[in-house]
């Protein structure tokens, strides 16, 4: 099962770096929306990572398959599962890093909606700053993800060190946004008081 399995994802892995250079290539693509897929395509592309650790193991999940255990995804003491996804509640679990970094494919482009939609008077720049910034937080989490998993915690009880990492994370977006919205304010000032 695991060889077809592998056989399944690799196509797959192997198309995601090819359609972000071609996205990259596109020129006629409205400014937002060409960010945020540009962005979608390379964080699922960087979620494919904690996948390929799923099915290519290393020594840890090599020593766990000797014991008669068959979760490859898991690192650390794995005791308890999350009733309704499955994922470990005792140790670190990769299935999530993987859940939300191929999810981007989805989330990014309803950015780039919401952004266009609700920011309209916007410039396109200041839009587009707006959805690097989310691109860029969305990178952090999935880092972070992957790291907690790999060091062996589990997503739903995760350490202070965690928990001060994702807070800093949002705190550095929302200065972000602060400064996007701040120097949008100000060029749309500037403008008006010149007409």
């Amino acid at each position: 099962l695991m060889i077809a399995v592998k056989v399944a994802i690799m196509p797959v892995a192997l198309m995601m770096p090819i359609t972000l250079v071609l996205l990259c290539k596109q020129r006629n693509l409205p400014q937002v929306i060409g960010a945020s897929l540009r962005w979608a395509v390379f964080i699922a592309t960087l979620g494919m990572i904690p996948g390929l650790m799923m099915v290519m193991p290393g020594e840890h999940h090599l020593a766990l398959l000797d014991q008669g255990h068959s979760a490859l995804h898991i690192a650390g003491a794995h005791v308890g599962v999350s009733p309704w996804l499955g994922w470990s509640t005792s140790g670190g679990d990769l299935r999530p890093a993987h859940f939300f970094g191929l999810h981007a494919l989805q989330f990014m482009p309803l950015v780039a909606f919401a952004v266009r939609r609700y920011l309209s008077g916007w410039s396109g720049t200041a839009q587009a700053l707006l959805v690097h910034n989310i691109g860029l937080t969305y990178i952090a989490c999935l880092i972070l993800l992957t790291a907690q998993a790999l060091s062996g915690e589990s997503v739903f009880y995760p350490s202070a060190n965690t928990v001060c990492l994702v807070l800093s994370t949002f705190a550095l977006s929302a200065f972000g946004v602060y400064l996007i919205s701040n120097t949008h304010c100000s060029g749309l000032e500037n403008t008006a008081a010149r007409t």
